[in-house]
């Protein structure tokens, strides 16, 4: 078939899926199918395609659902059938399995950036309010207060928790940085070098995917931590993304982006406390001996390897040796084994950060999509 003879075959399949939907949202899809149908024409017709206006313009299409209180779910049903169509479609091609991978990753694409933009929060008079009235907003919906729709946007129906902690960053460079990810929607409660910010995520992969955008625009050293909660259960957020950094800036871990199962031993061990209190019995011979503890920080961040823990320490590798038999000899665990040296990690996390942990519950199973 030529490209024309693939673009009839697919539009008559859009007009089969979109017949059975209502207006407004016939038209609305009918405007992404407009640049999806010659997409999947060239996946038909064995070529590589261009996908990337079309799933932004998905996003868009979310957007304006939430605009028009127009029910998205019918819209990515009608998405996903399409695409099963095109697969139908692709069933005889000589490379079936490289084009169906296409076509699938195209329609997770799609249906993920509908849904995101369907669970945007909607600003709609963003000038009229001042950063220090979306600060008191955050500050709000961190808090637990139940902060009703108006003030010039809604309340998205669940959030990226971020919480941040930077340095050589400034609160201004944070704030444009999550507001150019998320949208408009973003509220953002920052003071010094650190804080929290809130951007509308339609699940928990999305605030993954939002926060490791934003933190790709930081310069310098930040470390983010992130939750996503619905919008009745941010405070809960607040704590886990809270726990989660501290966690992870207790365990020297670089500056990166960190979900609760990047730190989840740690976790567990802070959360159980007579786990905790036997840690931290053993790291406590260590706490004043400052060059013992530096020692035990330098091989920890070198996975164990006693050469590279000498030249971050900057010392002979006889000294590294010499301070090691003191830390087995204090702790009664021996940082040179596998066992020995995770169990000192972990007591030393237990000791830096048990202070500042309280343990939220997870997210509730109920989708935020309703």
């Amino acid at each position: 078939m030529e490209s024309s003879h693939h673009e009839t075959a697919l539009w008559h399949i859009a007009e089969g899926v979109r017949s059975g939907l209502p207006e407004p949202g016939r038209s609305v899809l009918g405007s992404l199918f407009e640049l999806m149908v010659p997409v999947f024409a060239d996946v038909l017709a064995g070529r590589r395609p261009q996908p990337g206006n079309t799933v932004r313009r998905a996003r868009v299409v979310g957007i304006r659902c939430a605009e028009g209180s127009i029910p998205h779910e019918p819209l990515a049903t009608a998405l996903d059938e399409f695409c099963q169509s095109v697969l139908t479609l692709l069933s005889d091609s000589a490379d079936f399995t490289a084009a169906a991978r296409v076509v699938t990753e195209l329609a997770t694409a799609l249906v993920s950036e509908l849904l995101g933009g369907a669970h945007q929060t909607v600003v709609h008079t963003p000038n009229t309010l001042s950063r220090a009235n979306r600060n008191r907003r955050a500050r709000a919906l961190l808090s637990g207060e139940n902060c009703q729709h108006g003030e010039g946007y809604d309340i998205a129906p669940a959030y990226a928790v971020i919480a941040a902690h930077y340095r050589d960053v400034e609160d201004s460079t944070l704030e444009r940085a999550m507001e150019s990810v998320g949208g408009p929607g973003v509220l953002t409660a920052v003071s010094g070098r650190g804080g929290f910010a809130l951007l509308p995520a339609a699940d928990g992969e999305r605030a993954y995917e939002l926060a490791r955008k934003a933190h790709r625009q930081l310069p310098g050293n930040a470390w983010l931590a992130v939750s996503w909660r619905p919008a009745a259960e941010i405070p809960l957020g607040r704590r886990e993304a809270g726990n989660v950094l501290s966690l992870a800036m207790g365990a020297d871990l670089d500056p990166s982006v960190y979900r609760i199962d990047d730190v989840l031993i740690e976790y567990a061990v802070v959360r159980e406390s007579s786990v905790s209190v036997d840690l931290k019995r053993i790291i406590e011979p260590l706490l004043e001996q400052p060059a013992l503890l530096e020692t035990l920080r330098a091989v920890i961040a070198s996975d164990g390897n006693r050469s590279q823990a000498a030249e971050r320490l900057i010392v002979h590798r006889s000294t590294l040796d010499y301070r090691l038999q003191r830390i087995e000899q204090l702790t009664g665990h021996n940082p040179n084994s596998i066992r020995g040296i995770h169990l000192l990690s972990a007591a030393l996390t237990v000791c830096t950060v048990q202070a500042q942990i309280t343990v939220p519950p997870r997210p509730a199973a109920a989708s935020a999509a309703g």
